[in-house]
């Protein structure tokens, strides 16, 4: 059984993955096919929506990713353990990235 996640109020996070309810999808955004979120390039492991939940994700014009959730949906990963539930509602994945000498980079689990 998923667990609600420890997280504010329309929150949510996996590994590497913060999810961020937000009231509508930005114009122009298109569907994506599959169900992967993210997949790392360390492991080849992804965080995808879980088959069969009636979800899908949506690409904005300006490349950030969005989940649309028609019911309460999984997302599992390998790695991280139980699968965390996002509530029927609209979603903005983000991921982390961190600072270096040279920069900010993604963070890849």
């Amino acid at each position: 059984m998923a667990r609600a996640s420890k997280r504010l109020p329309g929150q949510a996070r996996q590994g590497d993955i913060l999810y961020e309810r937000v009231d509508s999808v930005p114009e122009g955004a298109v569907k994506v096919a599959g169900r992967a979120i993210a997949r790392g390039t360390a492991t080849g492991h992804s965080h995808a929506l879980r088959a069969g939940d009636k979800a899908h994700l949506m690409r904005a014009p300006d490349g950030v990713l969005y989940v649309v959730a028609e019911e309460t949906t999984l997302v599992v990963h390998e790695d991280h353990k139980p699968p965390i539930a996002l509530s029927t509602g609209i979603w903005r994945v983000t991921r982390q990235r961190e600072y270096e000498p040279a920069g900010s980079r993604v963070v890849d689990d």
